[in-house]
């Protein structure tokens, strides 16, 4: 390989195990608990995988003792203007 094919493998390697990443989550019971699941960290190939894995885990363990993610409220529409009598 020349130079160039091994710089550029080389930094693509570098870049596969390199950054960062976070997951985080609140979840709510019916009693209005929350519970946060977080995993950040450095993210290289595999740390990535278990950083997830792991937070995917601490959701399921909520979910298993009756947390859910809270319900999205969608905005309410303002009422349209009426013509004046």
């Amino acid at each position: 390989m020349s130079n160039m094919a091994n710089l550029a493998a080389l930094s693509l390697l570098f870049i596969s195990l390199a950054g960062c990443a976070t997951y985080k989550t609140t979840l709510t019971d019916a009693q209005g608990k929350s519970v946060t699941c977080e995993a950040s960290g450095k993210n290289g190939l595999i740390t990535g995988i278990y950083l997830k894995n792991g937070f995917d885990d601490c959701v399921k363990a909520a979910q298993a003792n009756g947390y859910n993610n809270p319900p999205v409220i969608a905005p309410v529409p303002a009422p349209a203007p009426t013509a004046a009598n």
